[in-house]
């Protein structure tokens, strides 16, 4: 298959997120409102990696409402308070999907190639697949980092938006990819995703569109 898209980020799940570097970001430190998940007492397991409250490039929270025991601060959080590393892998998919498709030749291609980085990034384990990190001692070989389920809806919503993907296709693939992979499969609910998992589609797909990180990629002389 064809390689990932550049900048991938965090790897197949066991390595660390990169982080974007926005100032508010950079200074952030562990919050104390998330309870750590999995094994991490256990000798000899691989640790959870430390939650930190979501900042987007202009220093604003992502709420999140759902309470749990593993988040108890009321903000989206992830294994680093910076995603726009996220926005910038989206946008260069993005650019290379389009380039493709200047190839009258090239549909097939060009679909082929975004349904390729998009399992690249976000399948069971994927590079953005937040909730689960690498783990041979058990099941499947991902344990569940339950504290990160919604940043890596998120991370879906955000990376499909600058990738130029509307948010109705969007919540199609993920529908699609859920009915195939997922036993979170929700066959009563719209396009088969859970309530709260389209809602951070939503969120993530709504923060990419509000401009806030292609002025990030702006000052730091990213691609748009």
């Amino acid at each position: 298959m064809a390689a990932p898209a550049r900048n991938a980020g965090a790897g197949d799940g066991s390595a660390e997120p990169q982080s974007g570097g926005a100032a508010s970001a950079a200074n952030a430190t562990p919050t104390s409102g998330a309870r750590q998940s999995g094994s991490d007492t256990n000798p000899g397991t691989p640790s959870t990696p430390p939650a930190f409250e979501v900042r987007l490039p202009d220093g604003s929270f992502v709420d999140d409402v759902h309470k749990t025991p593993y988040n108890q601060t009321g903000h989206l959080l992830a294994p680093v308070a910076d995603l726009s590393h996220i926005a910038q892998a989206g946008r260069e998919a993005g650019g290379d999907y389009r380039e493709l498709l200047k190839n009258p030749d090239g549909g097939l291609t060009a679909q082929q190639y975004m349904a390729i980085v998009l399992g690249d990034h976000f399948r069971q384990g994927g590079i953005f697949d937040y909730q689960r990190a690498r783990d041979e001692g058990v099941k499947g070989g991902f344990r569940q980092l339950p504290q990160f389920r919604h940043v890596a809806n998120f991370n879906i919503g955000l990376y499909a938006q600058q990738a130029g993907l509307p948010l109705d296709e969007t919540l199609g693939i993920a529908g699609l990819y859920a009915w195939w992979k997922s036993k979170n499969y929700a066959s009563g609910a719209p396009y088969g995703i859970d309530p709260e998992d389209t809602e951070f589609i939503t969120k993530g797909f709504q923060a990419g569109a509000s401009g806030v990180f292609d002025q990030r990629a702006r000052r730091n002389g990213g691609s748009l």
